[in-house]
């Protein structure tokens, strides 16, 4: 089913061209019993073109164009800043780690830190491309590692390599240098699997990584989680939360998984809707060429993108959809989606004290998280009204999709 409607867009375009307008509406009509595709298809359109009609807000339209030039770079970040969107102290409690511990203090004899192998690696590297997959999805990005903190737990960097590593999995760091002017190769492993690679060349004459050839232990550990209030429900707890990273540790209090919880739920906290929102948003998002972020992870580390779509491509054979995207600093980002692998859909609702924070989650089979889509927001300021207006029309269509409407 998947594999039919990938191929669906493309065979109407193409007749679109042959046989005129009139095959649209046919294919359209056609494809509605299906699945909501094509309410999904005309929300979306409609929102792209309102967006290039008027795409300044209210407050903007009423300022001198310079100002509101300067307005556009506020609210969208330099392109080329390095500073972290959220509050570092915040996001190291969310992974569980203490920002103020120095693990390399207390490494294990004989067990290298974390922090220091990524360090070395950003600091020697060039050309440098980083990995990180799941079941379902993959995600590569091209930079350093910079702005490394947390004992190596955090990368914050949002225009590149941007990680969070979860304290207690990744024990293991394999750096390997298959010689002659190859690239070379740092991978960060937990019980023996490969959850974060890294490719890169070093400068010529450069021998900073050669005391970190071969495999060596790493130290890393987590730290005790806060408890929450055990007679309160997960709503009540998810309704009285004023961060979002609080969210991971108030669900890992309560050995409850994230799928689990959206079940509990009321719809206005999270809403399950057709597998086909997914390509909807992703095709919204390169039309309006709009600027997001995108989480992809597994159980030990989890990678960002901030960025902007170049362009997306459909795989109908292997069931896959691939995003070439450019990061805020201009670095080239890939992340691939298994469409087969998607089993559910899910349109989530955080509340911070900026306001609600609203995300599209994807899930596999067995319930594990593939990826996450985010508006690029910055701390202290709410989420755009157009990322909102985009997933609201997505929900709106959902629920005609289901009445039959």
């Amino acid at each position: 089913m998947l594999n039919h409607h990938a191929n669906g867009r493309s065979r109407a375009v193409r007749a679109a061209a042959l046989h005129g307008p009139n095959v649209w509406a046919s294919w359209r009509q056609a494809a509605n019993h299906a699945s909501c595709r094509v309410q999904l298809t005309g929300q979306i359109d409609r929102l792209a073109a309102s967006d290039r009609r008027g795409s300044a807000t209210p407050r903007q339209a009423a300022l001198h164009p310079a100002a509101r030039w300067r307005l556009r770079r506020q609210e969208g970040g330099n392109r080329n800043a390095d500073v972290p969107l959220y509050p570092i102290d915040q996001t190291a409690h969310a992974v569980g780690v203490a920002r103020t511990s120095d693990p390399c203090a207390t490494a294990a004899p004989r067990a290298r830190c974390l922090r220091d192998a990524l360090r070395a690696v950003g600091a020697a590297a060039i050309d440098c491309e980083t990995f990180t997959e799941n079941n379902g999805a993959n995600l590569r990005v091209a930079g350093t590692y910079a702005h490394v903190c947390a004992g190596g737990h955090l990368v914050l960097q949002p225009g590149g390599v941007d990680l969070r590593i979860i304290p207690g999995t990744v024990d293991t760091v394999d750096f390997h240098d298959p010689g002659a002017g190859l690239r070379q190769r740092a991978v960060l492993l937990s019980g023996g699997r490969a959850v974060h690679r890294a490719t890169f060349r070093l400068a010529d004459g450069s021998d900073t990584l050669s005391d970190w050839r071969g495999r060596h232990a790493l130290s890393s550990r987590r730290i005790a989680l806060p408890s929450y209030r055990a007679d309160d429900s997960i709503e009540a707890l998810w309704r009285a939360l004023t961060d979002i990273h609080h969210f991971e540790p108030m669900l890992r209090s309560r050995g409850i998984e994230r799928l689990a919880a959206y079940r509990t739920v009321p719809e206005d906290l999270a809403c399950c809707i057709p597998t086909d929102a997914v390509r909807a948003l992703l095709y919204a998002l390169d039309r309006m060429q709009m600027t997001f972020m995108a989480f992809v992870g597994n159980a030990a580390v989890v990678q960002i993108f901030t960025g902007r779509i170049v362009k997306l491509v459909e795989l109908p054979r292997c069931g896959q959809l691939i995003l070439h995207g450019r990061t805020q600093n201009g670095s080239a980002a890939v992340l691939r989606l298994s469409e087969r692998a998607v089993a559910e859909v899910w349109l989530v609702r955080h509340f911070s004290r900026d306001g609600p924070i609203e995300s599209l989650e994807v899930f596999d089979g067995a319930g594990k998280l593939l990826v996450q889509f985010f508006d690029a927001r910055t701390e202290g300021r709410p989420q755009s009204a157009v990322w909102q207006r985009l997933l609201g029309e997505l929900k709106g269509a959902a629920a005609g999709w289901r009445t039959g409407a």
